[in-house]
């Protein structure tokens, strides 16, 4: 039996969930979704992701199986927590995540190393985990509007970065070895 949120994604993207695997774009956002299915582990193919604006609290671990997504956008939900299955975001190349209540980053995050803009503004982080040591190829670096106290000495290893947003956080410095960077009460800079 098909559960009724299988049935109004059927709807939504006009394709039935046997056919979710030939999806290239999935865009579903403002939408008032609560919650995902299982099911979207057949979301294989697609390269663009759009949950944005919707009421998700959490993720199935079928979001593994989004490793073709190149853009993954979860804004605006109210998102607390991320599984680990998110390791399997390997060819994403820009992950949004701002606007949720996420308050920690699982180390599965270190499998982000394609991603060259990550944003995770207007969170409710209060740390990061040493796995952002991954994030090597990420360009812009998003972390304004959270409750960041300090930084993981992992940080130096983002040396792709050449923008990164620490603005409304509650940092008085940054750790030792991060050279050219102007600290300022918007972002820091990294060239």
């Amino acid at each position: 039996m098909v559960s009724t949120t299988v049935k109004r994604l059927e709807q939504l993207l006009n394709r039935k969930v046997q056919d979710w695997d030939t999806l290239l774009n999935i865009n579903l956002i403002g939408l008032n979704i609560t919650s995902l299915p299982p099911e979207v582990n057949r979301w294989t193919s697609a390269t663009h992701i759009d949950l944005g604006c919707n009421q998700l609290t959490s993720l199935p671990d079928a979001v593994k199986n989004w490793s073709s997504a190149r853009d993954i956008s979860l804004c605006g939900n109210q998102l607390s927590s991320l599984p680990d299955a998110v390791s399997g975001w390997t060819s994403a190349t820009t992950i949004f995540l701002s606007s949720n209540q996420l308050t920690s980053l699982p180390d599965a995050v270190s499998g982000w190393r394609s991603a060259r803009h990550i944003y995770l503004r207007r969170n409710q982080l209060t740390s990061l985990p040493d796995a952002v040591s991954g994030w090597t190829s990420a360009t812009d670096i998003d972390l304004g509007c959270n409750q960041l106290t300090s930084l993981p000495d992992a940080v130096k290893n983002w040396s792709s970065a050449t923008y990164i947003s620490l603005g409304d956080n509650q940092l008085s410095s940054l750790p030792d070895g991060v050279r050219g960077v102007e600290f300022g009460y918007k972002y820091f800079s990294q060239r």
